[in-house]
């Protein structure tokens, strides 16, 4: 082969590369961000895939109920139903926590409202990439491990929203 003819299939090679890069799309494009909102439990910097919240609101008309069962800290009112508000510092192994002063009220669930949390704070909504969560974390060692998807890189612990759901969908309220 020629050294012209070379060139010419080297520069049709990389204009074959240059197109399907560009035909590529991006996480962003293709969707496959998963869509969180970061938010703290008791000091903890939590997310929870979008998916999973019903919805966020002020936390107002909640009751807390004295000697309720395990993990339950009381009750909140939420669009005319009572949810049990729970209580998942344990899970991030913190102290049993309680209802704080202000912050917001996370409805959790896959079709409907199963449950509350109740958060210190809400911050950012986000997207984020799977390769960018970090699956074996020392921050991790003290949660329970099947409660946690893993660490954002901003330092979130990603919670697993489905086993949340599982796991807690029958607790009295």
């Amino acid at each position: 082969m020629s050294a012209p003819q070379a060139q010419r299939d080297a520069a049709l090679v990389l204009q074959q590369r240059a197109a399907a890069l560009a035909r590529a799309k991006s996480p962003e494009q293709d969707g496959t961000l998963l869509q969180v909102l970061e938010f703290n439990i008791a000091g903890q910097d939590c997310a929870l895939e979008l998916r999973w919240l019903r919805e966020v609101r002020p936390l107002r008309g909640v009751v807390e109920l004295p000697h309720a069962a395990p993990g339950v800290i009381g009750v909140a009112h939420v669009r005319g139903r009572m949810l049990a508000l729970l209580d998942i510092a344990p899970l991030l192994g913190l102290p049993a926590g309680r209802v704080p002063a202000e912050g917001a009220l996370l409805v959790v669930g896959a079709e409907a409202p199963a449950f509350a949390l109740a958060a210190d704070g809400v911050g950012a909504l986000r997207g984020i990439a799977p390769r960018d969560v970090e699956h074996r974390s020392a921050p991790l060692a003290a949660v329970r491990p099947d409660s946690a998807i893993g660490i954002t890189a901003s330092g979130h612990l990603l919670l697993d929203g489905a086993w949340l759901i599982r796991n807690f969908k029958d607790f009295p309220a």
